[in-house]
């Protein structure tokens, strides 16, 4: 099954109380009696699709207006992924529900396939599925930004190609852009931190290189503060140990002790060890002696040197307080660490250079790029201009004028946009004589009309959109254009869905599903009610619109002779 719009539900909107519609594939025509609310089923799907609501379309009594169409559909992959992110699964059998509730108070509420979502994924999900043509401006030919899009979607598949490329490398060269960017305004922060880390490390180079020579430097300190007292005591301990004049000192008692042994050593053995004993007591005694002296002579005051060793270490502790590190140990790690970030921040200095180069070379691609898409864009609207003239002359528009315009892009990456380098804009004359204008201020919403069909006709099995919408295109037509509009819609419901709203017997006669909407009073109140027809009925509506006067037989006729000259077109005889 194609994809289209299967069923439509409208609760207590406007004058629909409670109306469901079946439609079917190919071209759906909707008829009634001029006010009876054909144009209340195309305003409601274009608020289901994401027009804006108000309080205004409830129905007068009712707390609130629902409407829902169910469609099959298998939406493309972006649309599949913007779906996914908002947490929508989509059913096995590909379909897609939305509903849009209004309430009496105005606010709005859209749902798909039962998940509440935001305005602007609807107004996304409904450009994608339906294109509205006729007095409401919910038209795609009116949007200026896809029409580079429907050109493209016309092109060769080389051409195609050349777009999908441009895209991808068009991407990426913005991601480069915006890496740079970051660089650059980060840049002066970085040259500012680099700064103050290289100066920090000199600070902390100049005054430690290690944690051991900081900790030899504590142990100097605490020498020279007591220097004074070491030497002194020293002093005063060698004279007690050493030979001296003295005879208290403890060699000289040493000394007279192993000479009053001496005489009878060989006499007890005890003495002999007791000698040996007292020899080696001497010779520790005696190098106690020397330390003891070289300590007093050495440590000597220096209150220069204390004052200079004393200021690096109150420099050191500084340096701990302000690089905030509980210990000489973090105070190295964290000049290391500084080191690293220095070294970081000149590669990125590098790397914004390297960067500078690629998208140099990306915007040098990017420009053959735009190159290609240029020509292969003129090729096409060559044709499509003329292909256009053909069709609004057919279509009652004889003598219009189609143009595209080719504007710079303006694009920062080498004058190019996110499409190329140009952004192409359709412009119309719709009367002889008159100057081309911008499609979008067309004034006629039946040329309007014609003009969508016209490029429709042109872009047929190309354009991705599943469901068209035209409310009474035929306005200002009749005789054989309109003859021609049906042909038309025909053609296309081949490879859509078409909805047409008409009061035309011509265009209705060509409808794969032929549908009457009219008004009936109940309890005192208008409704609206819609029914499909076929056979007689069908026959019935055609000769209606015919102006049946009550010579049911002549309109009948007509009626009959309509749907088989439908067919004869349709089918190419």
């Amino acid at each position: 099954m194609p994809d289209m719009l299967l069923e439509f539900h409208v609760q207590n909107f406007a004058l629909a109380e409670d109306l469901s519609i079946r439609f079917g594939g190919g071209l759906n025509v909707i008829t009634g009696e001029t006010g009876s609310g054909k144009s209340v089923i195309v305003n409601a799907v274009s608020i289901l699709l994401g027009r804006k609501a108000s309080a205004t379309f409830v129905r007068e009594g009712a707390d609130r207006a629902v409407l829902e169409g169910v469609f099959e559909w298998q939406p493309p992959a972006a649309i599949c992924e913007n779906l996914a992110a908002a947490g929508i699964a989509l059913e096995e059998d590909e379909t897609l529900t939305i509903t849009r509730e209004i309430s009496a108070s105005g606010r709005s509420t859209a749902r798909i396939n039962s998940r509440v979502v935001t305005a602007a994924l609807l107004r996304e999900v409904g450009h994608a599925l339906a294109d509205l043509h006729g007095q409401y401006r919910h038209q795609a030919l009116l949007r200026r930004k896809d029409h580079t899009e429907f050109v493209d979607l016309l092109g060769t598949e080389k051409h195609k190609k050349n777009v999908t490329l441009f895209a991808e490398r068009y991407k990426e060269l913005e991601e480069l852009r915006t890496r740079r960017l970051e660089i650059n305004e980060g840049m002066q922060r970085r040259e500012e931190e680099k700064d103050l880390l290289l100066f920090r490390i000199k600070e902390i180079e100049d005054s430690v290189e290690s944690e051991q020579e900081y900790y030899e430097l504590e142990e100097e300190v605490k020498l020279l503060e007591n220097a004074a007292e070491i030497s002194e005591s020293a002093s005063e301990a060698w004279h007690k140990v050493a030979l001296t004049g003295s005879d208290t000192s403890a060699l000289n008692r040493l000394a007279e002790a192993s000479e009053k042994l001496r005489d009878v050593e060989e006499l007890e053995e005890r003495i002999m060890r007791a000698i040996s004993a007292i020899v080696e007591s001497e010779a520790m005694l005696e190098e106690a002696a020397r330390e003891l002296r070289s300590a007093a002579s050495e440590l000597q005051p220096d209150p220069g040197r204390l004052s200079d060793l004393q200021d690096r270490l109150l420099e050191i502790k500084s340096l701990m307080k302000k690089n905030r590190c509980d210990s000489v140990a973090r105070l190295l790690e964290f000049c290391g660490e500084a080191k690293a970030r220095v070294e970081e921040i000149e590669n990125t200095d590098q790397s914004a250079g390297e960067l500078d180069d690629k998208i140099k070379e990306k915007k040098t691609v990017l420009k053959g790029l735009a190159e290609q898409l240029t020509k292969g864009r003129k090729a096409v609207c060559a044709k499509l201009e003329k292909q256009m003239k053909s069709e609004l002359a057919e279509l009652a528009m004889d003598g219009a004028e189609f143009k595209v315009k080719f504007n710079p892009a303006g694009g920062k990456n080498g004058g190019t946009g996110p499409r190329g380098a140009e952004s192409l804009e359709f412009l119309i004359s719709a009367n002889p004589g008159e100057a081309l204008h911008p499609i979008a201020e067309v004034a006629s919403g039946g040329e309007m009309s014609r003009v969508m069909l016209a490029f429709k006709s042109i872009l047929s099995g190309h354009d991705p959109v599943p469901v068209l919408i035209f409310d009474e295109i035929d306005s200002g037509v009749g005789g054989v254009t309109a003859w021609h509009v049906g042909g038309k819609m025909a053609a296309l419901g081949r490879h859509r869905q078409v909805i047409a709203i008409t009061h035309l017997p011509q265009i209705a006669a060509f409808g794969d599903s032929h549908l009457t909407v009219f008004k009936k009073k109940q309890s005192g109140r208008t409704v609206i009610h819609s029914s499909a027809v076929a056979g007689d009925d069908q026959l019935g509506e055609l000769s209606r619109m015919l102006g049946d006067a009550g010579e049911k037989n002549a309109t009948i006729s007509m009626a009959k002779e309509l749907l088989k000259e439908a067919g004869r077109v349709v089918s190419g005889a």
